[in-house]
């Protein structure tokens, strides 16, 4: 038997860009992202639902769709699952990626930061 890895195209995407950033978050020492968790999580909430709403007027207006055959099939208010998951995978990745790079005075930080000194 021969899995069809097409329908989880969108949820490995979501999966891909947040897994690394969730693993340093929690186990990396030097990071410090997880003490400032819930007011991430309420920015990411405000604009994810303005933004979801956006997505489900343009979805029901038919200005935009999504094709079914990359989407694992749930869906609530007309968007799959992995739309959802979007809306805080890359917010969520976004800032972890910019409180990093934030952190560094200068390129030879960041190359000690990658070695774990």
């Amino acid at each position: 038997m021969i899995l069809n890895f097409v329908q989880f195209e969108y949820l490995i995407v979501n999966l891909v860009v947040i897994l690394p950033t969730l693993v340093i978050t929690f186990f990396h020492p030097k990071n410090n992202v997880g003490t400032k968790l819930s007011n991430i999580f309420v920015a990411i909430l405000v604009s994810a639902l303005i933004f979801l709403a956006w997505d489900i007027y343009a979805t029901f207006s038919n200005h935009w769709q999504f094709n079914k055959q990359f989407l694992i099939g749930f869906e609530f208010l007309g968007l799959p699952f992995e739309e959802f998951m979007f809306f805080f995978t890359v917010p969520f990745s976004c800032l972890f990626v910019w409180n990093e790079f934030r952190s560094f005075k200068n390129w030879s930080d960041f190359i000690l930061r990658l070695k774990g000194d």
